[in-house]
């Protein structure tokens, strides 16, 4: 599990691919992240992702310095007109 201090940036990616192909490929529509902290409380709701290249989007989240410490998730959701994907990625926030 990836690990990030409070107070830093943790870069948060995704690769959308093709099923078929394996290629990387751009959704329709978009692609969204939800960010939840070790107690459940959303810290991030459904952001627009930026697109950093075809099929690779990427969120900075700044941790701030009185965040809780403990195991973290980040929801990625992609639309492509009626197909959605949704997959969780868990890190770690420490002191």
């Amino acid at each position: 599990m990836d690990t990030f201090q409070k107070g830093e940036t943790c870069p948060l990616e995704i690769e959308i691919r093709d099923k078929d192909t394996g290629a990387l490929s751009t959704p329709a529509s978009s692609v969204t992240i939800t960010v939840t902290d070790s107690t459940g409380t959303v810290k991030v709701n459904n952001q627009v992702m930026t697109v950093k290249s075809t099929g690779i989007y990427y969120y900075n989240l700044q941790l701030a310095t009185g965040d809780e410490s403990g195991t973290w998730t980040a929801r990625f959701k992609a639309t492509d007109d009626t197909k959605v994907s949704i997959t969780d990625y868990q890190f770690c926030v420490v002191d």
